[in-house]
């Protein structure tokens, strides 16, 4: 089955992914807005994994939503499983097939691996503005007269809430050179809101244990042991909401390959593309161990 929010248009196959997005700052603030007309408080479809243009699958059946969780087929239709191709939709009747189609054939693919050696390329160079203007940050924190933390020293820092931390520094321009290579974009963004030196108010979550899929946040009442995975999974998408909405509102000044590098990178992350999704997870793990 697979579970879609219409105010979103958020995908996934797990009703656990789909409670999660459910709480997000996205899924609320879309909700708010009322952009979807329906009398339901939190409406969600859940509709077959195969999508309705596969040839094998009858183009009117009915499906199952909350509302309506016994409606079955009056006859048995058998299904041939279908691997289909997420970037340019093709299907095949075998996972080799796909895979060898993948990695030799796909046309999108190989235009996506063009796009991404010239945004490697170009990456330094994104790297060194992103210093830039963070040494700029610092500057103006220092003006501010921001205690110095040493290893001797006591720091009487109040830290905020975990949830409610600071951002003065993700600025316009930060966001605008994040966007510019988005598959690497999230550990950046946390590591520049959680651990940063010049922040220390932010300094909100750690790792517990490598070995344990547990880590701490800061509450109200102090420290608190919460799963790992979970919590992770919930800063992905809050903080990518900040990035999303100002790519939204500020499309006109990205190039046309910068804007169809990120929109392909959107559709696998609202898809949660298993492989994305590993690798940014494995990012963020390498951020949480070298700042325990």
């Amino acid at each position: 089955m697979k579970y879609n929010c219409v105010y979103c248009n958020y995908l996934t196959q797990y009703s656990s992914n789909l409670k999660k997005h459910l709480k997000t700052k996205k899924h609320l603030l879309n909700k708010d807005k009322g952009n979807l007309c329906s009398k339901t408080n939190d409406v969600f479809i859940i509709a077959p994994l195969v999508p309705q243009n596969d040839p094998f699958l009858p183009q009117n059946d009915p499906f199952l939503t909350l509302n309506d969780p016994f409606l079955t087929q009056k006859k048995q239709v058998l299904i041939k499983k279908a691997y289909i191709c997420k970037l340019c939709k093709k299907s095949f009747s075998k996972n080799s097939h796909l895979n060898r189609h993948t990695n030799r054939n796909c046309k999108v693919y190989k235009e996506i691996m063009v796009l991404e050696e010239q945004e490697l390329i170009k990456d330094n160079k994104k790297d060194k503005q992103i210093e830039i203007l963070q040494k700029t940050v610092n500057k103006l924190m220092d003006k501010v007269g921001n205690t110095t933390i040493n290893n001797n020293q006591v720091n009487n820092v109040q830290l905020n809430c975990f949830g409610k931390e600071n951002l003065e520094m993700i600025t316009d321009e930060i966001k605008t050179e994040l966007i510019k290579g988005p598959f690497k974009m999230m550990p950046k963004l946390l590591e520049l809101i959680y651990f940063n030196k010049n922040h220390p108010e932010n300094h909100t979550m750690k790792l517990v244990n490598k070995n344990k899929e547990l880590m701490k946040i800061h509450k109200k009442k102090g420290w608190e042991f919460v799963d790992k995975q979970d919590t992770i999974d919930y800063l992905l998408e809050d903080k990518n909401y900040t990035l999303d909405s100002y790519y939204d509102n500020n499309t006109v000044i990205f190039s046309k390959m910068i804007k169809k590098t990120y929109n392909n990178f959107r559709n696998l992350f609202d898809n949660r593309d298993k492989e994305l999704w590993k690798q940014i997870k494995r990012d963020v793990d390498l951020l949480l161990w070298n700042n325990m």
